[in-house]
């Protein structure tokens, strides 16, 4: 429609709407101009219009002193009202919006459709940005939509919203039988407030920021009557993006070993005052290992040593007071299910990563493990050690175990014995031929351990030149019965020669 034409049909209903209330006359401006609907079909010059329109009936009452429906405050209070809409739509026909975002990004078209339909109000306004602080990720969106907000209507800065946000989101995990935002349907609170606490410290370097949040959570983290979980969970996501307090990684500290303990020990006395020092954590450990008689338990214990800086007591050289040779021994002594050499083996590997495991402690373990006659456990376990004289005992292990089949080995086992250049000590032994075949099988990896030309190297400084050349022809795709002992042999020669004369 041109402008003739839509003054012409708004004209004909000027007669209804003359006799329309202050409040129905906003409301009717307010569904043909801010409504979903009219946003996707009416442009928005028309809606323009019919608000401008508006404004004048309103105020049409001053000039003309027409008998109308309501008071002269009401026709005042809807006079205010459309004045303000109208300056609201025109604001974005000006294109404040244009210059501050991109509306044709899809991330960012959801945003200026509700600033439009917000009418100008702050609450609107306000409930939009909250949206977008807990929702979105695109670096400066919140500032460009608060840049344009009209003046007055917003009163605050980015952090006064992301505050807001993180309020919000900590009160939902207060409350997790009330929906307190739509947000929450799609992302659970602990997302929401990952997501804010990512964004909101990208935006701002000020070390100012990251006291703000804690000053935020703290109380809620310190807050007994909410479920020692969720306060873990938050004290965790705090210890990924801010700097903790020493009375902050005191508090996660506590609240994670309350966690643990009480998973499987509900009636240990362990209080919020505690004083988590090493002796403390110490005494702590060595109560509950004489108490811990399930795998479950154990499977704590061990994460238990992983809470907070090491027990001095894990970098014991002696066997007997190294509380994870103490654990894993103890563990092994009172359990010996499958399962239960899985959680010990997993223990093992946890043990040498959190700290440095003496050769004796380590040996002490293997003897332990040796005792449950496990191939598949000592040599994943062990096998992962910086120690040769493990990995020996290892393979000394495998040489002397009768019967090999496929369950007493992994591709963790043959990986890591490629890694280890330990193929020429699998020859003769049960485990040579599916280390051969993984190799095969990885013919094409980047990774050096799985070159065949690797492969062949170690074996021929071994002086296995029958072996060395069978992988050769093997790799090489040889049919096998050309595959001979000479052929083999003959087949590595010519490959040292090769390489030999290689600058």
């Amino acid at each position: 429609l041109t402008t003739t034409e839509w003054t012409k049909h708004f004209d004909k209903c000027r007669g209804y709407l003359e006799n329309l209330s202050p409040s129905d006359l906003v409301m009717f401006a307010e569904t043909v101009a801010f409504d979903k609907v009219s946003l996707e079909r009416v442009s928005r010059r028309i809606r323009l219009d019919v608000v401008r329109q508006c404004l004048k009936l309103a105020k049409q009452y001053h000039i003309d002193k027409m008998p109308k429906i309501g008071s002269e405050e009401e026709w005042n209070d809807a006079a205010r009202t459309l004045q303000s809409y109208l300056s609201h739509l025109q604001r974005i026909a000006d294109g404040v919006l244009d210059e501050a975002v991109d509306p044709s990004n899809p991330v960012v078209q959801s945003y200026t459709t509700e600033f439009e339909l917000s009418r100008g109000i702050p609450e609107k306004l306000e409930a939009m940005l909250l949206r977008c602080a807990m929702s979105e990720t695109k670096p400066g969106l919140l500032q460009s939509l608060l840049s344009c907000c009209p003046p007055n209507t917003v009163d605050k800065q980015p952090t006064d919203i992301y505050s807001d946000a993180i309020s919000l989101a900590a009160e939902q995990l207060r409350n997790p039988e009330k929906k307190l935002h739509d947000v929450f349907d799609v992302m659970t609170p602990e997302e929401v407030l990952e997501r804010i606490l990512r964004q909101v410290l990208e935006e701002s370097d000020d070390m100012f920021v990251g006291d703000m949040v804690l000053d935020l959570l703290r109380p809620f983290c310190l807050d007994s009557s909410v479920a020692i979980h969720v306060r873990l969970k938050v004290l965790e996501i705090l210890e990924k993006n801010v700097s903790l307090s020493t009375d902050d990684e005191n508090l996660l500290l506590l609240l994670q070993v309350q966690t643990l303990i009480w998973s499987e020990w509900p009636d240990y006395e362990l209080d919020e005052c505690t004083e988590l020092d090493a002796d403390t954590r110490q005494a702590m450990f060595d109560e509950l290992l004489q108490r811990c008689t399930t795998l479950s338990g154990f499977v704590v214990l061990g994460k238990l040593l992983q809470c907070g800086e090491p027990l001095d007591s894990t970098s014991e050289l002696d066997p007997e007071k190294n509380p994870w040779t103490q654990l894993i021994g103890h563990m092994l002594l009172v359990c010996d299910g499958s399962s239960d050499l899985d959680a010990a083996e997993s223990l093992f590997l946890a043990a040498i990563k959190n700290c440095n495991l003496s050769l004796e402690c380590c040996r002490y373990i293997f003897c332990e493990f040796e005792k449950k006659n496990s191939l598949i456990h000592i040599l994943r376990a062990f096998l992962q050690t910086d120690y040769v004289q493990l990995h020996n005992d290892a393979i000394a292990f495998l040489r002397r175990s009768e019967k090999v089949s496929e369950c007493d080995y992994d591709e963790t086992v043959v990986n890591r014995i490629l890694q280890l250049r330990m193929l020429p000590d699998m020859v003769s032994t049960p485990l040579y031929q599916p280390v051969i075949e993984h190799l095969i099988a990885n013919r094409g990896s980047t990774e050096k351990h799985l070159s065949i030309e690797e492969a062949i190297r170690s074996l021929t400084d071994a002086n296995m030149l029958p072996e060395a050349g069978t992988l050769l022809l093997q790799s090489s795709r040889t049919h096998p019965a050309m595959c001979t002992f000479n052929a083999a042999v003959n087949a590595a020669r010519r490959w040292l020669r090769g390489t030999a004369s290689e600058p």
